[in-house]
């Protein structure tokens, strides 16, 4: 047991009396603090506040102000990435319950000052409300609530390109239809088409559909790659791999012939 934080007496039981005498103190609001541990070492306390008149003199009665509540920060900071939000919670007697509200949300319960770590990325950008009460021992409370600005620069990432036909390692033979998207969290303003690093095609837009006779092709390995590039000039590309394979090639005038054909068809 304590009395204005100093040590008056001790026990090994779960009870404990001590008897107290009020005349070695003087007039006034004293503190007396009872604290508690168990065999893990853990503790909890209770305080309370006793006035102790002895005096036959009349003395006007004792003065127990509300918990005052402190932020390290001011009301209309801006604030980017993670920030540390440090609050002091005190008061002349004792502090019961301390909460802490986000935009009027629970955060946590505590037992005086703390600290948390505002992680504002999870928070849109623009005005975030932080909102700490605090109860003292004799029930009396305080609010304090400040408003901070996030400002987060929001990145920028360079396209994603998939090419949905045809796949990786895939044998071809006869006409060959390559499809492939690409998404941005922006805009995609172009994507080009590349048979071994020679362009085929390109668009203005985030799809690419282009055709081809493999027969026009010796039978080989090629590799097939699409890129594409948003408004911000970042570049992102998807390559796959394929074999070739006919087995009656087209002569020179025949592959002739089929290519204005493909090519009519395209225009159509």
């Amino acid at each position: 047991m304590f009395i204005d934080n100093l040590l008056v007496s001790s026990t090994t039981s779960s009870t404990l009396s001590y008897l107290w005498n009020t005349n070695s103190f003087q007039d006034g609001l004293h503190q007396v603090k009872a604290k508690a541990y168990d065999t893990s070492l853990q503790t909890t306390e209770k305080i309370i506040g006793v006035y102790i008149k002895n005096s036959s003199q009349e003395e006007p009665p004792p003065v127990d102000n509300p918990p005052s509540i402190q932020f390290n920060l001011l009301s209309g900071t801006t604030i980017s990435a993670t920030i540390s939000v440090q609050v002091m919670v005190t008061d002349d007697i004792a502090i019961s319950s301390v909460t802490f509200y986000i935009n009027n949300s629970l955060i946590g319960n505590y037992q005086g000052s703390f600290t948390y770590q505002l992680n504002t990325e999870q928070y849109p950008n623009g005005p975030i409300s932080l909102k700490v009460i605090a109860v003292d021992s004799n029930g009396q409370s305080t609010t304090n609530e400040i408003t901070l600005i996030i400002n987060n620069v929001v990145g920028d990432n360079p396209p994603q390109v998939t090419i949905h036909y045809p796949y990786n390692n895939q044998v071809i033979s006869g006409l060959l239809t390559i499809s492939a998207t690409a998404i941005d969290d922006k805009s995609v303003v172009n994507m080009l088409l590349y048979l071994n690093n020679n362009l085929l095609f390109t668009v203005s837009t985030n799809s690419i559909v282009y055709s081809i006779n493999t027969a026009f092709y010796n039978n080989d390995t090629y590799s097939i790659k699409v890129i594409a590039y948003d408004d911000a000039g970042q570049m992102g590309f998807s390559e796959i791999n394929v074999m070739f394979y006919n087995e009656f090639p087209l002569q020179e005038e025949s592959q002739q012939e089929s290519q204005q054909e493909l090519q009519t068809s395209l225009i159509r």
